[in-house]
């Protein structure tokens, strides 16, 4: 059986272009790896269920997904395996630590052994980085109803960070290594200076701990909240979580607390966000979530701008 796979899908994944038209690529599963996933029960046990995460390719590029749960019976039934033909038929792509991740909500198999077809590199991170953010301000954000109807828009904004809430700016968590990563879960002081984390079910002399920042920026069109994590409120606040902690809580040393905050505000950064609806109850919010922040390089900034003004200029 002749099989042609779409050329240039990964391309089109991993830079947004797919989301212009409707694509059903045509893939190659080059590489299956099972993982587990925990959800916690009702009556305080954790749910144990397996997973599976693919290598996809178009023949010159590859990328990973993770297929849903209500389709890893495919590949527990060996319906689909290493060198799979498959269709995605719904699907999403989501950046998570920066890397793009081809969430599979739906596929059919179209052949289910194959050979590798062709020689597929990794897609490069430079090409997909550079153009997955689409350029807004923040009144789009809600003018244009981002984030809402099961969708999540991955936009850049360039805005000023007008206020930072220094309450609660991080969170325990921890430190036990589990592979080649830390746990870092949250956990919970055990009364006698020692925390305890029920994920691993240990308790620990120390704990890390990871930022959760929450600052409004604004720029020429309005204000918005924002919530910055670990590494990327490392990147807006130049010092560790732990650092700013401990400056703040056992240093006491208020007056060098504030010193770190103030630095930041007022300062022009160029935001990647992932702007998406969230539920608490029945009630619906939009979060806009940082996944990188970089200080505005006013030469760099400039070139985007005289960009969009010859667009603007030839319509």
């Amino acid at each position: 059986m002749a099989v042609n796979l779409t050329a240039g899908a990964i391309w089109m994944l991993s830079t947004g272009e797919w989301q212009t038209m409707d694509l059903k690529p045509v893939l190659q599963v080059i590489d299956i790896l099972a993982f587990q996933t925990q959800t916690p029960t009702e009556g305080g046990e954790e749910n144990r269920r397996d997973r599976y995460r693919v290598l996809l390719s178009d023949g010159y590029f590859h990328r990973q997904g993770v297929i849903s749960t209500n389709r890893s019976e495919l590949v527990t039934s060996q319906q689909l395996q290493k060198g799979s033909i498959v269709k995605l038929t719904e699907f999403l792509c989501i950046t998570i630590r920066e890397r793009i991740i081809i969430k599979i909500i739906d596929l059919n198999v179209i052949l289910g052994e194959c050979d590798i077809i062709g020689d597929p590199k990794p897609f490069p991170l430079e090409l997909s980085s550079n153009n997955q953010f689409i350029w807004k301000t923040i009144s789009q954000i809600k003018d244009e109803k981002l984030g809402t109807f099961g969708n999540t828009d991955y936009i850049t904004v360039n805005a000023t960070i007008w206020c930072i809430k220094r309450d609660n700016f991080c969170y325990t968590t921890c430190p036990i290594m589990l592979g080649d990563r830390k746990c870092s879960k949250r956990v919970v002081n055990n009364g006698d200076g020692r925390w305890i984390c029920k994920k691993c079910d240990q308790i620990v002399d120390e704990c890390d701990y990871r930022y959760d920042l929450k600052l409004q920026i604004n720029d020429h069109t309005g204000l918005t909240w924002l919530n910055a994590y670990e590494e990327t409120g490392e990147e807006i606040m130049g010092v560790s979580a732990k650092d700013l902690y401990l400056l703040k809580h056992e240093e006491e040393d208020e007056d060098a607390f504030m010193e770190a905050v103030h630095g930041v505000l007022f300062s022009e950064y160029n935001f990647k966000l992932k702007v998406k609806e969230e539920f608490l109850g029945d009630e619906a919010r939009v979060r806009s979530i940082v996944v990188k922040a970089e200080k505005i390089k006013y030469s760099s900034n400039t070139k985007n701008l005289l960009v969009g003004v010859s667009s603007v200029s030839n319509v």
